[in-house]
């Protein structure tokens, strides 16, 4: 069983480190290439709050997938303890933005990103998501209505507010989200129960050994 939850143990974190180094190559790639951009790209290098974002995330979980592999794989107690500090801060922070986000007006938060948006990336939302304005065509003063407000086809102003197709998109795919990010959160709970059998099963051998030698020194 022990071997078991070891080798699960390395193959979870392998999956982490490998996500985290595509998050951060992800990134990087963004904030280094200014052009020739795919769409969905192009708005996360205008929203640069979120590229930072996934910069840092990145570089955290390629630490946690590295600590607790390699702890796991050596079967070193200081690297285990460690991995366990930190992915239990990791799951206390998830339940905390978990909350937060469930009390609070979900325009807020949107109008929030919004507003850390620049005008690239807000065009490209507006072009792509056929809407214009985060709440109406009314933001926009007579002669500055950006072309990616206007439908190509009918040259007509998109009548939908952004913030409708984005709360449509978020609802859409909200089962789906929510079935992801409990999958994850077991999988981070099962990993610290994991790496706790670990350090307990290092210090039950650890102690097994002494004794003997001990038995055996008398």
């Amino acid at each position: 069983m022990v071997n078991c939850s070891r080798i699960l143990l390395i193959f979870v974190n392998l999956i982490i480190l490998i996500i985290g180094i595509c998050a951060i190559g992800m990134s990087w790639y963004v904030l280094s290439h200014s052009t020739n951009l795919p769409a969905e790209l192009q708005f996360l290098q205008g929203a640069k709050i979120v590229t930072f974002a996934g910069l840092v995330l990145g570089a955290f979980l390629f630490v946690i997938g590295l600590t607790g592999g390699f702890g796991a794989a050596v079967q070193n107690v200081t690297l285990l303890k460690t991995y366990i500090f930190i992915l239990s801060l990791v799951v206390t922070l998830q339940l905390a933005v978990g909350i937060y986000i469930a009390v609070m007006n979900e325009e807020k938060v949107l109008l929030e990103v919004w507003k850390k948006m620049d005008e690239v990336s807000i065009d490209v939302v507006q072009s792509q998501m056929n809407c214009c304005g985060f709440n109406s065509t009314s933001e926009y003063s007579p002669g500055s209505v950006p072309d990616s407000c206007i439908d190509p086809d009918s040259e007509q102003l998109y009548d939908v507010s952004c913030y409708t197709r984005l709360w449509d998109l978020i609802n859409d795919n909200l089962l789906t989200s929510s079935i992801a990010v409990s999958v994850v959160f077991l999988i981070e709970v099962f990993a610290i129960l994991f790496a706790g059998r670990n350090v307990k099963h290092i210090k039950n051998r650890i102690s097994y050994t002494k004794g003997i030698k001990t038995a055996w020194e008398l």
